[in-house]
């Protein structure tokens, strides 16, 4: 997903591009957050166990991990906004397919009763066919609701939506691990989890690359994205060196010394990088909201066959916490935790 050895360049290249930070460095800052990445990251996560379900037999894990990335941010004092997939472009469409096949290949194997798996190798197929449905991500967009957090669903890809809310100002920076967030424009890039996490500053990285933005994204499409193959015999050495020389992928095509496909639609790529579709939205659009505790309690309990005591100590945890800040109901100045913060 993503760039190609893009973090691994930039770590090569660019000492000051990035720096390691920690939750207090993002406080009141509004964060965007690519709602599928974190979903699939806690869903793999489990897997070593049972999925969480109802008394339905329905898996409940996506809901669980909406509320506990919603508290954890709010505990953070961070102002979360989701964005979530749209439609993905054509010219993704065969790394989609190609997904898709690991995925079923996965599934194949679990499912064939002849083929004996380690209990390791049996956890490793259950991750690589993980597939969040529909049904479930509407259902965190639900959640999302009754918790009163904004989310942004994207005509496209969220990664472009999130690159869009950093430009316009209306986040400080995104939190994914996907590096093309930069080659969308993303001046900031927050990568890693729980505490141990790194910034990446786009402006920094091209002054210390002595390139353009435009000439980055080029320099991203030779390295290799979702929507086009690498060239052979250019590396990620050689495609820093060819931009550096050449500025752009044309310049380099007419040099007649690398094998480039015929259908090789660099253009049509670059475009995409600088002009995605996007929802247009203003700063004022993003609200923070007093969550629906009654309805909260009553979904968890009634639909997702939650623990009264577990939904007690997350009522708790939003009583008692900053959430009220959040969502406007005191000032900052103002906020005392009268409690002792219960946190799940």
């Amino acid at each position: 997903m993503g760039i190609k050895n893009l973090t691994k360049f930039i770590k090569e290249h660019s000492a000051n591009g990035y720096v390691k930070i920690n939750f207090n460095d993002l406080e009141d800052k509004v964060i965007a957050i690519d709602a599928s990445l974190i979903l699939y990251q806690f869903l793999i996560a489990i897997k070593s166990n049972d999925d969480l379900k109802n008394k339905d037999g329905k898996i409940t894990s996506h809901i669980h991990a909406i509320i506990i990335k919603v508290l954890t941010y709010i505990k953070k004092k961070i102002y979360p906004i989701f964005v979530f997939d749209g439609k993905p472009p054509e010219m993704k469409t065969k790394t989609l397919q190609y997904r898709n096949q690991l995925k079923q290949k996965a599934l194949d194997k679990l499912e064939d009763t002849n083929n004996i798996l380690s209990e390791e190798d049996k956890i490793k197929m259950q991750k690589r066919s993980l597939k969040i449905t529909e049904e479930q991500i509407l259902e965190c967009k639900e959640m999302l609701n009754i918790l009163g957090i904004p989310y942004i669903e994207s005509p496209s890809e969220a990664d472009s939506q999130c690159a869009y809310l950093v430009k316009e100002g209306i986040a400080y920076a995104v939190i994914s691990e996907d590096m093309d967030l930069l080659t969308f424009g993303t001046n900031k890039l927050i990568k890693g989890l729980n505490n141990k996490l790194e910034m990446y500053d786009l402006n920094i990285i091209l002054k210390e690359l002595n390139i353009t933005y435009n000439e980055f994204i080029e320099l991203s499409i030779l390295f290799g994205c979702d929507y086009c193959a690498t060239i052979k015999k250019i590396g990620i050495k050689k495609a820093y060196e060819l931009i550096l020389k050449h500025k752009n992928i044309e310049s380099i095509k007419k040099l007649n010394k690398y094998e480039f496909p015929e259908n090789y639609n660099y253009k049509e790529i670059i475009n995409y990088f600088k002009n995605p579709p996007v929802k247009k939205i203003k700063k004022e659009d993003i609200k923070w909201c007093s969550p629906n505790l009654d309805l909260l309690k009553y979904k968890l309990i009634e639909n997702y066959n939650y623990n009264p005591d577990s939904v007690d100590k997350i009522i708790n945890s939003i009583n008692n916490g900053y959430y009220s800040v959040i969502c406007g109901n005191i000032k900052k100045n103002d906020f005392k935790i009268k409690n002792k913060y219960i946190f799940i």
